[in-house]
C-alpha cells in the first residue's frame, strides 16, 4: 500500500543484515517484504548496503514515512563507522549517501525505536507461536507476503531451536547457502 507508512524490523549481524519490512493496521501486521544483504557495497558498511536496498526498491513508495525497530545490538557502532548501525540505515533513508558521486536516497521521515533488551527465548518462542496460532482474539494478527517476504517464511519454517528455546544459527555461518 504506497500510501501506508512502514515499520522496518532490523537484524545486523557481521555475514548476514536484514529487516524484515510490515505494514500496520488496528490488529493485523503485513509483513509485506524482507530485505537482506550478504556483503557490504563498496566503500560502505552493511547497514549502509541494507538501507540503500531499501531506498532503491522504495523510491516510488508515496508515503515516506517509517519505523526502524529491531536488533538492540543495532544501537552499537559498527567498524568503519562513527556512527550505530540504526543511526547509519537512517542516514541513508532521511539524507542519502553519496555513492560513485550521486547522492543515492534521503526524504524519508524516519523514526528510530530500537530494542532496549531482548527478552528470554522462551518468551519469544511462546509469544511468535500465541501470534502466529491466531487463537487469541486479543492478540495482534500477522499475514506475510507469499512472494516478497518467503526468505522470512523458509527461515521461520526451517529454524530449528536448542531445547532452550535458543536459535540454533549454524545456518548462519559465512558460506552457507
Amino acid at each position: 500500500r504506497p500510501d501506508e507508512p512502514f515499520v522496518w524490523s532490523l537484524d545486523f549481524n557481521a555475514h548476514f543484515t536484514c529487516g524484515t519490512l510490515y505494514q500496520e493496521g488496528k490488529n493485523l501486521g503485513r509483513c509485506v517484504d524482507n530485505l537482506f544483504v550478504k556483503e557490504a557495497g563498496k566503500n560502505l558498511t552493511m547497514a549502509q548496503t541494507l538501507g540503500l536496498l531499501f531506498v532503491q526498491r522504495y523510491a516510488g513508495h508515496r508515503n515516506k514515512r517509517i519505523i526502524l525497530t529491531g536488533d538492540r545490538n543495532g544501537r552499537n557502532k559498527s567498524a568503519g563507522s562513527d556512527k550505530t548501525m540504526f543511526e547509519q540505515v537512517e542516514q541513508v533513508l532521511s539524507e542519502g549517501l553519496v555513492v560513485d558521486g550521486v547522492r543515492v536516497g534521503g526524504g524519508w521521515q524516519v523514526d528510530v525505536q530500537a530494542l532496549t533488551s531482548n527478552p528470554p527465548h522462551k518468551d519469544k518462542h511462546v509469544m511468535v507461536n500465541d501470534v502466529l496460532s491466531e487463537r487469541h482474539e486479543h492478540l495482534f494478527m500477522l499475514r506475510f507476503d507469499e512472494l516478497l517476504a518467503k526468505a522470512t517464511i523458509v527461515s521461520i519454517e526451517a529454524s530449528p531451536i536448542h531445547a532452550n528455546y535458543e536459535k540454533d544459527k549454524s545456518s548462519e555461518r559465512p558460506g552457507f547457502d
